[in-house]
């Protein structure tokens, strides 16, 4: 009969934490400490800030126009968000799986026009900025091995 009476109790307490949980965000494209500024955004301070290395700690650019340039977690797929919203989303890698395997995104370059990404020493993409749309593919940095399409 005790029993009976501390089952809600005992409910309340296993259930209640996978609740708070549950109803945290997940983190998002936007969280503090998760993107850079781009050299759009320096303000004259004469820190230009042209590579950005994508690690565990930072995925995104932050660039002119409240555009965030984001890199999946398994650094496969680039994504453009304004204010929130989705722009595109681009899997980088598919177009150099063949070629080679183990790429994964490394840094980001902007222009005004194309979003340069590296993948590694021998892979380097064009992503146009407004479509999402990889207009160039190169393989291998060596001069001598340098292919384009």
């Amino acid at each position: 009969m005790i029993l009976r009476s501390y089952y809600p109790l005992l409910l309340a307490v296993l259930l209640l934490p996978g609740r708070l949980l549950a109803q945290r965000p997940p983190q998002t494209f936007n969280s503090p400490g998760h993107t850079e500024p781009d050299q759009e955004l320096d303000g004259f301070s004469g820190k230009f800030k042209s590579i950005h290395l994508i690690s565990a700690s930072v995925r995104g650019v932050r660039a002119a126009g409240q555009i965030v340039y984001w890199v999946s977690a398994d650094r496969r797929r680039l994504s453009a968000f304004r204010a929130g919203s989705l722009l595109w989303c681009t899997d980088v890698v598919a177009p150099f799986q063949a070629e080679i395997p183990a790429v994964r995104i490394h840094s980001l370059v902007l222009s005004s026009e194309l979003l340069f990404v590296s993948l590694g020493r021998r892979g380097l993409a064009e992503i146009d900025r407004k479509s999402g749309h990889v207009a160039g593919r190169y393989f291998d940095r060596d001069p001598n091995n340098l292919r384009a399409e």
